[in-house]
């Protein structure tokens, strides 16, 4: 194999110096890895989550159990039963609904992940570089894919926690399909058991565990010049093509066709999405994106601009370091391809935490690199420099940005909650919400009323701005588009509020 740049005797250096210092090594990363995500945590919940809020309690107070979301009585949007349906009644349920604990689980749940794709990259590393420091190289690659800016919304939107479920159990399901291909006997088999139960997790968990099978494909033509698959791989594999195909069949009965945002198209889409998913995975911050193409902001640029250039050095400079062969890098170019393909042809929607699993690659390629040279250490540092830039500049934005806009609706839920405890007989009756600002009011939307509210989605009826005022006897909630939402409660003719 050729190599682009790394001295035989570097590895042979750091064994012994990384091997000694594990366990430190294990928890200085961990500890930086929660004090890098902590002001996550102040993030009050937003948008969905409130949806998944309102459908756990109502299906705790139904007395449904908790796994009554792995079918369906009606088709719903989204058929998430692990990462949806049983996570949140875990967050209503055990965790009380309260949003600090939900974004600790959040974290832990990216943790895992984070631990799974370095325990990934260790066993990758053992087979197609076995002189390296597996346990160093994976450490490493966990590390650094964990604090990637692709992950800002995983903790910092309880939601978000469905891509830490698919990337924990796509890593581990890679990561098993490794010891089965490599090992034979008892212990291969039930790595290739592992291999189907990951896998079917992970399909519950998002849709977009749909490129495994490709990815094992991938792997496998990444170690074949030292290991040729067998029979019972290629058994393996077509269990796994068919039990993708068992959930897909599932799946198109139990949904309903996607909104318009995540509908597949062919078009101007395509190009645009491959661009967004490029920039997100050099750290680049979506909300950069938005304050350049929509506010004109210079400061957005310069914010784009460094984390762009920082990624791109240290990426370079891991590059220099890394034991990439010439026959490396057409499984790496595939791994990112079929990473980000399920997201290339949505019609709209594009997010940073779309590039999650094509990310596994670049820790693939940490880990190749991972050695205590200058040219590693600096790397390491510009990474995580860009991702700490791109991370941290999402706190500090005011309107319209997510997190600004999430601050905001939850005060306003709040004062509707003061409202309420002081005068309880103004909404036992109808609620309308009318809407003057929907982007404002969809921080909360219906299901944050009626969650705040102890009532249900279908006693709020949203009217438009021009909407003629509701009957006598209701409650008006006036979302308006300057200033703190209002409320105004119509009396009945004899002056007297709902009841």
């Amino acid at each position: 194999m050729t190599t682009i740049v790394l001295p035989e005797a570097a590895p042979q250096i750091s064994q012994g110096r990384c091997r000694s210092s594990s366990p430190l090594l294990v928890l200085l990363g961990v500890v930086l890895f929660g004090v890098f995500w902590s002001p996550a945590f102040f993030v009050p919940f937003w948008q969905d989550d409130y949806t998944f809020l309102l459908d756990a309690r109502q299906a705790a107070q139904e007395g449904r159990p908790w796994f009554s979301s792995f079918s369906a009585d009606s088709p719903v949007c989204f058929w998430r039963p692990v990462s949806v349906g049983v996570y949140w009644r875990f967050v209503e349920q055990v965790l009380a609904g309260n949003v600090l604990a939900a974004h600790v689980a959040n974290l832990l749940l990216l943790l895992a992940a984070t631990v799974s794709v370095g325990w990934l990259t260790a066993a990758f590393l053992r087979i197609r570089l076995p002189d390296a420091d597996a346990a160093f190289g994976g450490l490493l690659a966990g590390f650094l894919y964990g604090i990637h800016g692709a992950h800002l919304l995983t903790v910092a939107w309880v939601a978000g926690a469905q891509e830490s479920f698919v990337v924990l159990f796509c890593a581990l399901a890679l990561r098993f399909w490794l010891i089965a291909a490599t090992t034979a006997g008892r212990r291969g088999n039930l790595a290739g058991t592992a291999v189907l139960a990951c896998t079917a997790l992970a399909l519950l968990s998002k849709e977009t565990a749909v490129v495994l099978p490709a990815l094992e494909v991938v792997l496998i033509l990444w170690i074949w010049p030292t290991h040729k698959p067998s029979r019972r791989i290629w058994l393996l594999m077509a269990m796994s093509i068919g039990l993708t195909g068992f959930w897909w069949f599932l799946h198109e009965r139990l949904t309903l066709p996607p909104p318009a945002p995540y509908r597949m198209t062919w078009g101007l889409n395509i190009p645009r999405n491959a661009l967004s998913l490029g920039l997100f995975s050099m750290n680049v911050p979506r909300e950069s994106l938005r304050g350049m193409l929509v506010d004109r902001s210079i400061v957005a640029a310069l914010w784009a601009t460094a984390c762009l250039a920082l990624q791109a050095v240290g990426c370079v400079l891991l590059l220099r370091g890394a034991r990439i062969g010439r026959w490396d890098i057409l499984p790496l170019t595939a791994f990112a391809v079929v990473g980000l393909a399920p997201h290339l042809f949505l019609a709209w929607n594009c997010y940073e935490y779309y590039t999650s699993i094509a990310l596994v690659g670049y820790a693939l390629v940490v880990g190749m690199a991972a050695c205590t040279t200058m040219f590693m250490r600096t790397a390491v540092l510009l990474l995580i420099a860009a991702a700490a830039i791109s991370v941290d500049g999402n706190f500090l934005l005011d309107q319209p940005s997510l997190f600004a806009r999430a601050r905001w609706g939850q005060r306003q839920l709040e004062q509707i909650q003061s409202m309420r405890d002081a005068n309880p007989e103004a909404f036992q009756g109808p609620i309308y919400a009318r809407v003057e600002d929907d982007r404002k009011f969809q921080s909360f939307g219906v299901a944050g009323l009626a969650y705040t509210l102890n009532r249900r989605a279908e006693d709020i009826v949203v009217l438009g701005p021009d909407a003629p005022v509701p009957e006598a006897g209701c409650c008006m909630i006036v979302v308006p588009d300057e200033g703190d939402v209002r409320v105004k409660t119509h009396l009945d003719k004899k002056g007297r509020g709902p009841r």
